[in-house]
């Protein structure tokens, strides 16, 4: 990491960011532009969900993400056949949320939303356990963006399930606050195309239609 045509170069282009950007009104995707300008290419991500997620570094080190991820992931991909074989000697709802969760850990969120949906329509499950598996099912819902309504419906329910579940409150928080940003986005977007179809009369066209652009994309915002 001493070659001076790499080392440091995440660290300035993130120094180099925080000078030239508002912390205070700069998007998640403002920085990610910034440090991609400054590093000729886009910076790997890694970790947590929309605002949390964390830049690891430029495309030199892209590799050693990867091969981390799957020395990690190997153990958690051995459990698949193993939970598989559980469900089909006993079919218990445990059995399918937790091979639910593994698909998750392993990042196949539809293997993981598919199992997660048939724990939540076991009959035999215990109040507690169904509301493990709707706050499972919507927060890997949120976090894959698979389905932002039905997720926020699903942690909503589970929340008045068992207020205990602490965590899906903070999933919860965030869809609502992501749909939030959907839904005045789509208000801003309508009102901006009504200027444009009027003609632009304030001589704002070009402006305007920058704004409408990003906003077509929710990642954007």
């Amino acid at each position: 990491m001493k070659d001076s045509k790499t080392f440091g170069l995440l660290s300035h282009a993130l120094t180099w960011s925080l000078w030239r950007l508002d912390p205070k009104t700069a998007t998640r995707a403002d920085w990610i532009n910034a440090t991609t300008n400054l590093l000729n290419a886009a910076p790997v991500i890694v970790g947590g969900a929309g605002d949390e997620e964390l830049v690891f570094g430029p495309p030199p080190f892209r590799g050693v993400v990867e091969v981390l991820t799957r020395i990690e992931r190997q153990p958690i991909s051995e459990l698949v056949p193993r939970l598989k074989r559980l469900i089909d000697a006993q079919d218990r709802p445990e059995a399918m949320l937790n091979l639910g969760l593994t698909y998750d850990a392993l990042g196949e969120s539809d293997d993981a939303v598919k199992a997660l949906s048939r724990a939540m329509e076991r009959e035999d499950a215990s109040p507690g356990l169904l509301a493990e598996v709707l706050y499972h099912l919507g927060r890997v819902l949120y976090v894959s963006r698979l389905d932002l309504d039905r997720a926020i419906s699903l942690l909503q329910d589970a929340t008045r399930r068992d207020p205990t579940l602490v965590g899906a409150y903070y999933y919860l928080g965030r869809a609502l606050r992501d749909s939030a940003r959907r839904k005045l986005r789509d208000l801003s977007v309508t009102a901006f195309r009504k200027y444009l179809e009027g003609g632009a009369p304030l001589g704002r066209r070009d402006e305007v239609r920058h704004l409408i652009e990003p906003s077509a994309n929710p990642s954007a915002a």
